[in-house]
């Protein structure tokens, strides 16, 4: 939350973004309190981390939590991200492929509910190509001498996410 105060000192609207288990904590952080977050108005969930407990990635639960906090349910409701949301989460805006070998795709689809349930304003995208990690793309390809990359599937997120903020931003 020092963070947030500190961002919110210089800039008057902050979109959080976070891929994976940078995901988990973008979507923690968009899921307390309004009044913690200054000047937050949304985020940006990237093939993130959202269950501890359906579904779970197991490492990042450990890494998370250390082995002896791991096995008490309580603790993984309580930081699971599907278990947070409430009318009060921020504008969200989250996507993820579906042949992702690491965090199961399943966790954007848990989210989604739970933001559908709360009518929190949000959009998703679920891709049927690409991996975890894949940002944009997943095919190299030279142009001009210079190694570029290219998924049309998955490069249309941010276009998505950046309409989607537009309006936010617009109405805050």
């Amino acid at each position: 939350l020092k963070s947030i105060e500190l961002l919110s000192s210089k800039f008057k609207k902050i979109i959080m973004i976070g891929f994976s288990a940078g995901g988990h904590l973008a979507g923690l952080l968009g899921t307390t309190e309004r009044s913690k977050l200054f000047n937050a108005v949304g985020m940006i969930l990237c093939y993130p981390v959202i269950s501890f407990v359906k579904n779970a990635h197991v490492g990042s639960r450990k890494n998370f939590f250390g082995d002896k906090l791991e096995d008490n349910e309580e603790n993984r409701k309580l930081f699971s991200i599907d278990y947070r949301v409430n009318s009060s989460t921020l504008p969200t805006f989250i996507w993820t492929c579906k042949p992702d070998k690491i965090v199961d795709y399943e966790n954007t689809v848990f989210m989604v509910e739970k933001l559908k349930e709360n009518n929190v304003l949000f959009d998703y995208r679920v891709f049927e190509t690409g991996f975890h990690g894949i940002v944009f793309s997943d095919e190299k390809f030279i142009e001009n001498g210079i190694e570029k990359f290219k998924n049309e599937e998955v490069h249309e997120w941010l276009d998505a996410a950046l309409d989607l903020f537009d309006k936010v931003i617009k109405n805050n």
